[in-house]
C-alpha cells in the first residue's frame, strides 16, 4: 500500500514538473513572438540574425525591446502582478483543474506521512 502511494505522488509530482515545463516553453514561444513583433521581423528571419549576433547586439536588442515593451506590460512589478491576478481572478472565479502550486515543504511533509513519520520530531525531519 504504501509504495502505491508513493508511485502516485512520484507520479503527480511528475505532472506537475511536465505542465510547469510545457508553460515554461509557451512563455518562451510568446515572448519570442513579441520580439519578433517588435523587430518586425519574421521568426525564421530573426532566428539567424541572433545566431550571427554577438554578445553585446543581443543584450542592445533585449534592452530596447524592454524598455518598449515594459512601457505595456510590467510583470517585473509587484503592483501589476497583483492587478493582473485580481483581473483574473474577476473573470475566473475558480481555478482552472489543471493549476497547481506546490512547495517543497509540501512535497516532504507529505512524503514522511506516505512513510509514517508524523513529522513532529527532529531526528524525522533530518531523514528527510
Amino acid at each position: 500500500m504504501l509504495a502505491v502511494e508513493l508511485s502516485l505522488e512520484i507520479h503527480k509530482l511528475s505532472s506537475q514538473i511536465v505542465q510547469r515545463e510545457e508553460a515554461l516553453k509557451k512563455s518562451r514561444e510568446v515572448l519570442f513572438a513579441e520580439v519578433c513583433n517588435f523587430t518586425r521581423m519574421k521568426s525564421e528571419d530573426l532566428k539567424n540574425k541572433w545566431r550571427k549576433m554577438n554578445e553585446d547586439e543581443r543584450l542592445g536588442l533585449v534592452l530596447r525591446f524592454f524598455e518598449e515593451w515594459s512601457n505595456h506590460f510590467h510583470p517585473s512589478h509587484v503592483k501589476s502582478v497583483m492587478q493582473m491576478v485580481d483581473e483574473y481572478l474577476g473573470k475566473n472565479n475558480e481555478f482552472p483543474d489543471n493549476s497547481f502550486s506546490i512547495s517543497s515543504d509540501d512535497i516532504f511533509t507529505d512524503l514522511r506521512k506516505l512513510m509514517g513519520f508524523s513529522g513532529n520530531s527532529e531526528n524525522e525531519r533530518l531523514l528527510l
